[in-house]
């Protein structure tokens, strides 16, 4: 069912919405779609079905789903290892690529988030309260922008903590790119994710984005140094 679900994930013709209707259909059947089946969730037109049913009856399709699952560390909703925080969010990501711990995911997260432009006062916040959270095995969880969160993932690690990056890229990318040791690191001790398929680049919308999935996986959020309308409150709220 994986595949399925992948081959739905990359099905240009749907929308989010009716992605969703029918990855749900797959996580409550665990059987392949057909095209009746189909026609009465989405409630298409029979000259639309019968593209859409073309479409992800497409070999090429089945064999881009093959390619990335067999090339790529891939999580789907329907899989009982998808977190189950994440289903109950707004847009829950259908698809997750991930390097790293995928256990992470089911420890006690804490998101830490603020300010790229970090000051003294948030580096030593940052300093005086890690500890703490480390010793307590508190899952750090950011989203490997410049400022807060890159000294909170560095914090982290320094301490031998649990770390987990949300990225707003394709997980071959790095962004910033100054952060590419900083994203390997994550990656070998703790978790990198996104929702982004590979060789997707940082666009604006993305990082909004990506911080629901933040929220979405952590029991609380702690913000450090924000401007009012900036991501990290965005995250918080």
């Amino acid at each position: 069912m994986k595949l399925e679900a992948l081959k739905l994930y990359l099905c240009p013709l749907l929308t989010y919405r009716q992605k969703l209707i029918l990855i749900r259909e797959l996580l409550e059947t665990k059987t392949e779609l057909k095209e009746k089946r189909i026609r009465d969730l989405l409630e298409l037109s029979p000259g639309k079905r019968r593209i859409l049913y073309q479409v992800l009856s497409d070999p090429q399709l089945r064999k881009k789903a093959e390619y990335l699952n067999s090339q790529y560390n891939i999580v789907t909703i329907i899989e009982d290892a998808y977190p189950k925080q994440l289903r109950e969010i707004y847009r829950p990501p259908l698809v997750l690529f991930y390097e790293g711990r995928l256990e992470l995911l089911s420890t006690q997260i804490l998101a830490i988030v603020g300010s790229r432009n970090a000051t003294k006062y948030g580096r030593q916040a940052l300093d005086q309260i890690m500890p703490g959270l480390a010793y307590k095995n508190i899952t750090i969880c950011s989203g490997l922008a410049r400022g807060i969160d890159s000294i909170a993932h560095r914090h982290t690690l320094g301490l031998n903590g649990n770390a987990v990056a949300v990225i707003g890229t394709g997980i071959d990318k790095v962004y910033p790119r100054e952060n590419k040791s900083l994203q390997q690191l994550v990656a070998k001790k703790g978790l990198v994710l996104t929702e982004y398929l590979p060789g997707e680049s940082p666009l604006a919308w993305h990082f909004p984005q990506r911080n629901r999935i933040i929220a979405g996986l952590s029991k609380a959020v702690l913000v450090i140094e924000a401007k009012e309308r900036s991501g990290s409150l965005i995250t918080a709220n």
